[in-house]
């Protein structure tokens, strides 16, 4: 494979994992509204990467 090649693969990858993570979120709370769930999302995505997410409203407050 060669590395556009895999580039191409990862974005791929990375395009699906974002669709299943919205998908599932909809699915577990099927009364937000596609933003709201995108916003989730994003604040997930820093949370697993040791940043900082924006709260949501209503999500349990973390102090460090």
């Amino acid at each position: 494979m060669t590395p556009e090649q895999r580039l191409l693969k990862a974005a791929e990858l990375s395009e699906a994992t974002k669709a299943l993570a919205l998908a599932g979120l909809g699915a577990r709370h099927p009364e937000l509204a596609e933003v709201a769930l995108r916003r989730r999302i994003v604040a997930m995505r820093a949370r697993w990467a040791g940043g900082h997410p924006r709260q949501w409203p209503g999500a349990p407050s973390h102090s460090r």
